[in-house]
């Protein structure tokens, strides 16, 4: 397996990559090496020679993307199956780029991600992982580190096939998802869904590679079919899957097009989206005067972060801000004409 460690030069990152290094695993470190904590920043001389190092920051877009598109270009044995953990807080603006990433390689590699810090962000950590079709996996205290290595463990210690290719025959498939498969484990069964067009006929082909060699399975198209009411909450599954995908995007880039999208599979499916919902209607009017109070929300900082995590600082002052300045300017024309008093006396 092929680990990628995101500040690997530090206490925590170093001492896995030693951990993954001593259990077999190919590991590179990305650092940015920013002092005190590395003086000078150089390179540590603890850090294990066998991993592959790059200097730069994970807040710099461009060097994390070009470490994970190196990670998964790196050669690979076609006789073996190749899985990649990403090791991370998630703290990047890049989860668009990424999960495209991961969605292009689902043919090449496993991606696992893993979330690890007081307050990860797991809309990057969980998106990874529907991406890549598998689970995520946070740590948010050292207490959870060893539940959750046990737990990747078992998921990914029984692969029953690898190289998974599947293919339509005699109809026509269209809005496949995913468009590629990743391997199949025996703790993370793989589905895929789509819809067709034509008469209920031919067959779905499946290859792949397994411990006793080649696999193939030919599934029966018509055979298979189910009645139209039993086959309603295929439809519904497909539209989940589908809103689930373009919602992770939306909320990175709005956009327009997906948004009616989902709009419309959410009405056309009776389901809940961010712009389709169950309305109750109450008879018994509560505000019979319609008038409204506004109140500020305070919202806090995740746990372990600083404000200095806050983006923007807003241009127009709080009022008691103002009330403060407003005070200390008074203080400071009493205390001077008091002065000027006792000058003068």
């Amino acid at each position: 397996m092929k680990v990628l460690i995101t500040g690997g030069a530090g206490f925590i990152g170093s001492h896995t990559a030693d951990a993954l290094l001593a259990a077999g695993h190919a590991v590179r470190l990305l650092d940015s090496l920013e002092e005190p904590v590395h003086p000078g920043h150089r390179k540590p001389t603890y850090l294990d020679p066998r991993c592959e190092f790059i200097q730069g920051d994970v807040r710099d877009e461009q060097t994390l993307l070009a470490a994970l598109r190196g990670a998964l270009a790196m050669p690979s044995d076609q006789a073996r199956a190749r899985s990649f953990v990403v090791i991370s807080d998630g703290y990047v603006t890049i989860e668009k780029e990424a999960m495209d990433l991961v969605r292009a390689g689902l043919g090449q590699a496993n991606v696992f991600a893993f979330g690890i810090g007081s307050s990860v962000n797991r809309f990057l950590i969980e998106g990874l992982a529907r991406a890549g079709r598998g689970e995520a996996f946070v740590v948010l205290n050292e207490r959870d580190a060893l539940i959750e290595a046990d737990r990747f463990r078992a998921y990914i210690e029984s692969p029953v096939l690898t190289k998974i290719d599947v293919a339509f025959r005699g109809f026509d498939a269209y809005d496949v998802d995913p468009p590629q498969l990743p391997d199949l484990f025996a703790q993370r069964p793989l589905a895929i869904s789509g819809k067709f067009r034509g008469p209920a006929t031919g067959a779905i082909e499946v290859r792949g590679t397994s411990a006793t060699g080649a696999f193939f399975q030919s599934v029966d198209v018509a055979a298979g079919r189910l009645p139209a009411a039993d086959a309603k909450a295929l439809g519904v599954l497909w539209a989940r899957s589908r809103i689930a995908t373009l919602g992770d995007y939306q909320k990175i880039a709005p956009d327009s097009a997906a948004q009616k999208e989902i709009t419309e599979l959410g009405l056309k499916y009776r389901l809940l989206t961010d712009y389709t919902s169950f309305i109750a209607v109450d008879k018994i009017v509560r505000n019979p005067g319609g008038a409204q109070t506004g109140v500020d929300h305070p919202q806090p900082l995740p746990e372990g972060v600083s404000e200095l995590a806050v983006g923007e600082v807003p241009s127009t002052p709080e009022p008691e801000f103002l009330s403060m300045v407003a005070a200390a300017g008074g203080l400071m024309w009493w205390l001077r004409r008091r002065r000027r008093e006792n000058v003068h006396a």
